[in-house]
């Protein structure tokens, strides 16, 4: 009896787990076939929903979750749909406010244009979320910690010892790094301009996608998570 039930539960869990896992993948395929196609700084869809989305932000995204998804300690896929989604949210509310930062330091110091151009559309998902962009972008990083804080809580789900928060601080730095040295190859005065339509060059470039990877991927020692579980995990998900 104990065994027919013990059976059941994984059973749900496995389902839980396609049903959590195939939308992501599916995605970082389309990610993948765009990179291929289109190159690196190009946009693509969430599908089936018409957002837009840069496909480097798509694949780090993507990767992310479906790692949290497969590795997290002790697998259960609620819980890990719930810290993934969460981390992600939190990456991208910070992203945004350290962008808002130094965007607004373009502002100061460029002089206004004499007429009003029209913004390149249709923009990034993040830039249609109104919590997550500009001066807002403060509440959206507030409101992640907060529930990070009350997730962890439940689930206790971060480790903090020595080794995994200096990994992190590592990635942290990296990432503010990164921000720092776009703003000195003047990648924020560009993207001012590229916006409103006042220079045909696309600014982005191999740093920027840097920056997205490590801005998410800084999260992961944090996590208390088994590659090799996951891996499993994976196998038995496509067999």
């Amino acid at each position: 009896m104990m065994d027919e039930r013990l059976h059941g539960v994984k059973l749900i869990n496995w389902l839980v787990s396609v049903i959590l896992l195939l939308p992501a993948i599916i995605w970082l395929l389309n990610g993948i076939i765009n990179l291929l196609g289109e190159g690196l700084y190009s946009y693509t869809f969430l599908l089936p929903s018409s957002f837009k989305i840069h496909t480097v932000t798509l694949i780090a995204i993507t990767t992310f979750y479906i790692t949290v998804l497969l590795t997290l300690k002790p697998h259960n896929p609620l819980r890990n749909f719930l810290v993934s989604t969460l981390l992600i949210f939190l990456s991208n509310a910070l992203y945004e406010f350290v962008y808002f930062l130094f965007m607004c330091n373009v502002h100061i110091l460029l002089p206004p244009p004499h007429h009003r151009h029209p913004a390149r559309l249709p923009l990034p998902i993040s830039m249609m979320l109104s919590i997550m962009v500009g001066p807002r972008s403060i509440i959206g990083l507030l409101l992640g910690m907060l529930l990070l804080l009350l997730l962890n809580l439940k689930f206790h789900f971060l480790r903090t010892d020595r080794v995994r928060i200096l990994l992190f601080l590592l990635g942290f730095s990296g990432f503010i790094t990164s921000m720092f040295t776009l703003n000195q190859m003047g990648f924020f005065r560009a993207v001012h301009l590229y916006l409103r339509r006042l220079t045909p060059r696309d600014p982005h470039n191999p740093i920027w996608m840097l920056s997205k990877f490590l801005c998410i991927w800084m999260f992961l020692p944090l996590l208390d998570v088994e590659f090799s579980r996951g891996f499993k995990e994976l196998l038995r998900w496509v067999s």
